[in-house]
């Protein structure tokens, strides 16, 4: 759909627990794909309303040698269910894609070098939206997660740079070295999550040799 950057994987929703109070946050991240740094991420999330707005600003070296320079901007009502998408891509090529989602039946219009595209999509009120390369992203999916329930649990989300919903396996496998670990399982291969409470630290996916380190300067 769009010139594709670092691909590293395509995935997608789950109950409804409560917000957490402590959702609020801000970093960077660096992505890092065969032990070298080839991109960042400066992300937010902040209150918006009586919802939240999540941003974030990408930087991605790509295999060819250009630079990808890519934004995103997901507004979530007070219930973290998703009502508008945005991403946009500044370079190498100019592309966006535009969502709005109302109880589930989100439109999607896309430009792209190839020309505008208008899709449709009946999700879960509660998708999580997890698109290619903004990993912040998974702070959503996390908070998707109902603890009470416990045990691994399916999620529906939604790829919109790949106009793609699909499902995946998301499960709570304990404390790491005094943080919160976690495994998404996809059709395709399984990511590894670290956080603390709902701040996200670290992504790893294993077989692409791509990990996402939270900057901690």
């Amino acid at each position: 759909m769009f010139y594709s950057s670092l691909a590293v994987f395509a995935a997608l929703t789950l109950a409804q627990p409560a917000p957490p109070a402590d959702l609020v946050d801000h970093g960077t991240l660096k992505i890092v794909a065969a032990g070298q740094v080839v991109g960042t991420e400066t992300f937010s999330v902040e209150p918006a309303g009586t919802g939240f707005r999540m941003r974030g600003d990408l930087k991605l070296k790509m295999p060819d040698g250009k630079n990808a320079t890519e934004s995103a901007v997901m507004n979530l009502a007070h219930d973290l269910t998703v009502t508008s998408y945005t991403r946009l891509q500044n370079s190498p090529a100019k592309a966006s894609a535009q969502l709005e989602v109302v109880a589930g039946h989100a439109k999607a219009h896309y430009q792209t070098p190839q020309g505008p595209k208008d899709f449709e999509f009946m999700l879960e009120p509660a998708v999580v939206i997890l698109d290619t390369n903004f990993f912040h992203h998974y702070i959503l999916l996390i908070a998707r997660y109902d603890r009470q329930k416990g045990g691994a649990q399916h999620v529906q989300v939604l790829i919109p740079q790949e106009a793609t919903p699909g499902m995946v396996l998301l499960d709570y496998l304990g404390k790491d070295e005094g943080h919160d670990k976690w495994s998404v399982k996809t059709d395709a291969t399984t990511l590894q999550i670290w956080t603390d409470g709902s701040k996200l630290l670290k992504v790893a996916v294993p077989d692409a040799k791509v990990e996402i380190v939270r900057d901690v300067k």
